[in-house]
């Protein structure tokens, strides 16, 4: 019983670990300003296709940390793909936060 418990609470410790530190990478990226518009667009892009929303929801129940972590990058490269697409001058923030 204490093994399952000790493995199921390293999992979850090792995804928010996983989660700080990428958020953190991101942003480290981009100034503050940078970072604004960036959460402004995405979050306009995800209101206005509750299929994303509901991808990101889906990611909740995964218990795989790998396959989490794959679907997620997926959602995200579709997530960037739409805010470029509706705010082009997106681009070159996107750019940025890919290039380290």
């Amino acid at each position: 019983m204490k093994s399952i418990l000790f493995k199921k609470i390293s999992a979850v410790t090792f995804a928010v670990a996983l989660a700080v530190f990428t958020t953190q990478t991101f942003a480290a990226q981009l100034d503050g300003d940078e970072m604004k518009k960036w959460n402004a667009v995405k979050k306009k892009v995800i209101e206005s296709n509750p299929a994303l929303k509901d991808e990101y929801d889906k990611l909740k129940d995964m218990t795989d940390t790998k396959a989490r972590f794959a679907a997620r990058n997926k959602i995200d490269e579709k997530v960037r793909e739409l805010m470029i697409k509706a705010d082009p001058a997106i681009k070159p923030l996107a750019e940025k936060r890919l290039s380290k």
